[in-house]
Protein backbone atom coordinates (compact mmCIF):
# COMPACT_ATOMS: atom_id res chain seq x y z
CA UNK A 1 0.00 0.00 0.00
CA UNK A 2 1.45 3.42 -0.71
CA UNK A 3 0.01 6.46 0.32
CA UNK A 4 1.04 9.98 -0.77
CA UNK A 5 0.99 13.18 1.35
CA UNK A 6 2.14 16.89 0.78
CA UNK A 7 5.80 15.33 1.69
CA UNK A 8 6.06 12.31 -0.80
CA UNK A 9 5.18 8.85 -0.44
CA UNK A 10 5.58 6.30 1.86
CA UNK A 11 4.69 2.15 1.37
CA UNK A 12 3.23 0.17 3.79
CA UNK A 13 2.41 -3.38 3.96
CA UNK A 14 -1.20 -3.84 3.39
CA UNK A 15 -2.64 -6.39 6.19
CA UNK A 16 -6.20 -8.03 5.50
CA UNK A 17 -7.05 -8.16 9.17
CA UNK A 18 -6.16 -4.33 9.37
CA UNK A 19 -8.41 -3.71 6.83
CA UNK A 20 -11.36 -5.35 7.68
CA UNK A 21 -11.27 -3.93 11.65
CA UNK A 22 -10.13 -0.37 10.15
CA UNK A 23 -7.19 1.79 10.66
CA UNK A 24 -6.41 5.40 10.72
CA UNK A 25 -5.32 6.48 7.15
CA UNK A 26 -5.05 10.57 7.48
CA UNK A 27 -3.36 12.05 8.97
CA UNK A 28 -0.50 9.93 8.20
CA UNK A 29 1.22 8.69 11.04
CA UNK A 30 4.32 8.11 10.16
CA UNK A 31 6.66 9.96 13.04
CA UNK A 32 7.20 10.59 16.12
CA UNK A 33 6.13 14.10 15.48
CA UNK A 34 3.07 13.67 13.20
CA UNK A 35 1.55 11.17 16.57
CA UNK A 36 2.36 13.90 19.13
CA UNK A 37 0.56 16.40 16.73
CA UNK A 38 -2.26 14.34 16.52
CA UNK A 39 -3.05 13.18 20.18
CA UNK A 40 -2.50 17.04 21.16
CA UNK A 41 -5.71 17.81 18.51
CA UNK A 42 -3.33 19.92 16.26
CA UNK A 43 -3.77 19.75 12.26
CA UNK A 44 -0.52 19.93 10.02
CA UNK A 45 -1.25 19.79 6.42
CA UNK A 46 1.97 18.34 5.92
CA UNK A 47 0.59 14.83 7.06
CA UNK A 48 -2.66 14.54 5.27
CA UNK A 49 -2.69 11.39 3.02
CA UNK A 50 -4.55 12.77 -0.59
CA UNK A 51 -3.71 9.70 -2.18
CA UNK A 52 -3.68 5.27 -1.55
CA UNK A 53 -2.65 2.10 -4.15
CA UNK A 54 -2.32 -1.19 -3.19
CA UNK A 55 -0.38 -2.74 -5.38
CA UNK A 56 -0.26 -7.18 -5.94
CA UNK A 57 3.19 -8.72 -4.83
CA UNK A 58 5.80 -8.87 -7.49
CA UNK A 59 6.46 -12.71 -6.63
CA UNK A 60 4.18 -15.30 -4.80
CA UNK A 61 2.97 -14.63 -1.41
CA UNK A 62 1.34 -17.20 0.81
CA UNK A 63 -2.40 -16.77 1.58
CA UNK A 64 -2.40 -13.41 -1.01
CA UNK A 65 -5.89 -12.90 -2.32
CA UNK A 66 -5.71 -10.12 -5.34
CA UNK A 67 -9.66 -9.16 -4.36
CA UNK A 68 -10.28 -7.06 -1.53
CA UNK A 69 -13.05 -4.34 -0.34
CA UNK A 70 -12.19 -1.19 0.17
CA UNK A 71 -14.15 1.32 2.13
CA UNK A 72 -13.06 4.70 3.20
CA UNK A 73 -15.36 6.65 5.70
CA UNK A 74 -14.79 9.78 7.21
CA UNK A 75 -14.83 9.38 11.34
CA UNK A 76 -14.94 12.83 13.93
CA UNK A 77 -14.11 12.71 17.85
CA UNK A 78 -15.80 14.96 19.47
CA UNK A 79 -13.82 16.68 22.29
CA UNK A 80 -14.67 14.77 25.78
CA UNK A 81 -17.69 16.13 28.06
CA UNK A 82 -15.97 17.23 30.71
CA UNK A 83 -18.45 17.20 34.19
CA UNK A 84 -18.06 19.40 37.28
Amino acid sequence: MTIATPMGSRDFRFLREAGRTGFLLSPALVSTEAAAHFFNAESRPADNVFGLSIQTPSGPVPWFDPNISVKLCVRSWAPELQTR
